[in-house]
């Protein structure tokens, strides 16, 4: 059966890591996980994932700073931070760092998947949507190129009537 979803899932709580491979795989979905920020960074580096889950503290850094560094080379794949934190300045600044959702711990998996479902519609919507432009900007170009061809035939055309209708100078 292939994934629903690859799913990057890091966190410092080893044990809820398993947790979330076995229950995330129980929808489907292959779920690759790491335990502090640099190898949460060099899988999010390495792995081709459709959703990235990061709670907010590590040994090692924040979540916030790891989602900051993902952002300056993928800045396509949804982000979710499900963290213990609830505090207000915390979400806005995962949120304005490039998270699309702040999950609150406890959550349940139901809550999970929900947000994974809809965070894959949107990323499919999304890629609809970038293939309809790039097909509509081919079609611009060919049209571009197009009118500047009959454009430069009409002037070629304009420019031979112009030359036969002087009166020849002897």
């Amino acid at each position: 059966m292939k994934a629903k979803a690859r799913i990057l899932y890091v966190d410092d709580d080893i044990d809820t890591c398993e947790m979330m491979c076995i229950l995330l795989g129980e929808f489907g979905h292959e779920v690759t996980y790491a335990t502090n920020v640099t190898d949460g960074l060099r899988l999010a580096r390495s792995e081709q994932s459709d959703l990235i889950f990061l709670d907010g503290r590590f040994d090692d850094g924040t979540g916030v700073e790891l989602c900051r560094t993902i952002r300056t080379f993928d800045s396509e794949t949804p982000i979710v931070f499900c963290s213990g934190t609830s505090l207000q300045s915390e979400i806005a600044e995962a949120m304005s760092e490039g998270a699309q959702e702040f999950m609150v711990k406890p959550c349940s998996i139901q809550q999970v998947q929900q947000i994974i479902l809809r965070l894959m519609k949107q990323a499919r919507e999304s890629a609809k949507l970038i293939s309809t432009s790039n097909d509509l900007k081919a079609q611009s170009r060919e049209l571009l190129r197009t009118s500047r061809e009959l454009i430069e035939d009409q002037t070629k055309r304009n420019d031979e009537r112009a030359k036969s209708a002087r009166p020849q100078q002897n």
